[in-house]
C-alpha cells in the first residue's frame, strides 16, 4: 500500500504543478482569470486529478514485486503523464479545448503534430523534455535507495486498490460516474477548462470509444421537393409583430421547454381538457411560433436546438460526445453579451444525461437540478 500511496501523492503533484503551467500559458486563461479565481479551479477540479492519479498507481504498483522494474515503470509512467499534460496544453492553445477523441487519430497525424509543436511552442517543447528528463532521474535515484521485495500479501493488496481505483475513477461520493462535462460545474467555461485535466479527458473517451457520434449517411430521393421550398410552405401564413414594452428596458426572459407535451394535449392548441393551464397562460403573453417542430426524443436535444439553433445529430444528442467540445453561438450568450444572467432549471438531477454540462457549455451561468433547490420556496 505504501508504494500506491507514494506513486498516487506523487502522480496528483504532476498534475496540479502542470495545471498551474497550463494557466499561466493558455493565452485565452492567462489573462482573463484572476489568481484566485485560477487557484480554485485548480483544486475544484480534485475529482479528476484524483481519478488520474489512482489509475496511474494502480498500473505502477502492480510491477512493485521488482524493485528495478518498479522504479522504471513508475518513472515512465510519471514522465509520461507530465508529458502528456504538456502536449494536452499545447493542443489547447491552438485548438480551445482539451485532447479528447482526438486521440484516435493522433498516430496518422504524428509528423504533423510534431511539426507543430517545434515550430509554434519550441520553448515549451524545451521545458517539457528538460522537465521529463529531470523527473526521471530523480524517481530513479531516490527509489534505488528504498528496501523492496515481493509481500506475502501481494494478491490481497491488488484487489484493495482495484476498489479503490474504481471509487476515485468512478468521482468518489456522487450519484452518477464522472465524466468530463462535469468540470462545467465550476460555474465559468475558461475556470471549467483548468479544473479538468488533459488525461482524464482522454481516459474517459478511450473507455467510451463506443459512445462517438459517427456520421450518418442519407439515402437521396430522387424526385423530392426542394427542401427550401418544403420549409416555406410551413411558414407561408402571415407572421404576428411582436410589440416589446419599452417601459421595461431589459425584460425577464423565461424559456419554457416542455418536454413530450405534443400540441394535440394542450388546451391551447384545441384539446378539450384543461391540461396545461399555466402554459396557455403564458402562451398568450408569449412570442411563440404557431407551429411547433419536434427537434429530438430527449432533454439535451431539444435543448441544442432550441438555444443553439443547430441541428442534433440524427437520433443523438451531442452531449457527452465530442461535439459538446466544441464552442456554440447560442441565445444564452448574446442575451449574457448584452448584461443579463441566467439560470436553468430541470426537474430531473443536474447531471442526467449530461443535460447540467451541457447548458452551461451553452452559456448559463448556473444550472440547477432537484437535488439543488431545498425547501418549499415559492
Amino acid at each position: 500500500m505504501k508504494n500506491y500511496v507514494v506513486v498516487f501523492i506523487l502522480s496528483y503533484c504532476v498534475l496540479v504543478c502542470t495545471k498551474f503551467i497550463f494557466s499561466m500559458y493558455v493565452s485565452q486563461l492567462a489573462h482573463s482569470l484572476e489568481y484566485m479565481q485560477i487557484l480554485y479551479a485548480i483544486f475544484w477540479g480534485y475529482k479528476f486529478d484524483l481519478a488520474v492519479s489512482g489509475a496511474v498507481a494502480l498500473m505502477v504498483t502492480f510491477f512493485d514485486f521488482h524493485k528495478k522494474t518498479f522504479l522504471y515503470v513508475f518513472a515512465l509512467a510519471l514522465t509520461g503523464l507530465f508529458l502528456f499534460q504538456m502536449s494536452d496544453i499545447m493542443y489547447f492553445e491552438d485548438s480551445s479545448r482539451h485532447i479528447g477523441y482526438e486521440i484516435f487519430s493522433a498516430l496518422h497525424d504524428s509528423k504533423g503534430l510534431m511539426a507543430t509543436a517545434l515550430t509554434q511552442h519550441a520553448m515549451l517543447v524545451s521545458f517539457s523534455l528538460i522537465g521529463a528528463l529531470v523527473l526521471f532521474a530523480l524517481i530513479i535515484r531516490v527509489g534505488l535507495h528504498t528496501h523492496m521485495s515481493l509481500s506475502k500479501t501481494y494478491a490481497v493488496e491488488k484487489f484493495f486498490m482495484i476498489v479503490i481505483t474504481i471509487f476515485f475513477v468512478r468521482g468518489m461520493f456522487q450519484h452518477i460516474p464522472l465524466h468530463p462535462w462535469q468540470a462545467n460545474n465550476v460555474g465559468d467555461e475558461k475556470a471549467a477548462a483548468i479544473a479538468l485535466n488533459g488525461a482524464y479527458n482522454t481516459l474517459y473517451v478511450l473507455a467510451n470509444a463506443n459512445k462517438q457520434v459517427e456520421q450518418v449517411t442519407l439515402p437521396q430521393s430522387e424526385g423530392a421537393q426542394n427542401y427550401k421550398e418544403i420549409v416555406k410552405e410551413m411558414y407561408e401564413s402571415e407572421s404576428e409583430n411582436f410589440a416589446p414594452n419599452l417601459a421595461v428596458e431589459k425584460p425577464n426572459i423565461v424559456f419554457v421547454l416542455s418536454e413530450s407535451w405534443t400540441a394535440e394535449y394542450m388546451k391551447s392548441y384545441g384539446y378539450e381538457h384543461a391540461t396545461t393551464p399555466f402554459f396557455d397562460s403564458l402562451l398568450q403573453q408569449s412570442v411563440r411560433p404557431k407551429v411547433m417542430i419536434a427537434s429530438g426524443h430527449r432533454t439535451t436535444e431539444g435543448i441544442f436546438a432550441t438555444f443553439a439553433s443547430y441541428q442534433n445529430p440524427l437520433g443523438k444528442s451531442i452531449a457527452k460526445s465530442q461535439l459538446q467540445d466544441f464552442s456554440y453561438n447560442s441565445i444564452i450568450k448574446i442575451l449574457r453579451d448584452k448584461g443579463y444572467s441566467s439560470a436553468f432549471f430541470q426537474g430531473s438531477a443536474k447531471d442526467t444525461s449530461g443535460t447540467g454540462s451541457l447548458v452551461t457549455d451553452l452559456g448559463f451561468e448556473q444550472s440547477y437540478g432537484k437535488r439543488d433547490i431545498k425547501g418549499n420556496n415559492k
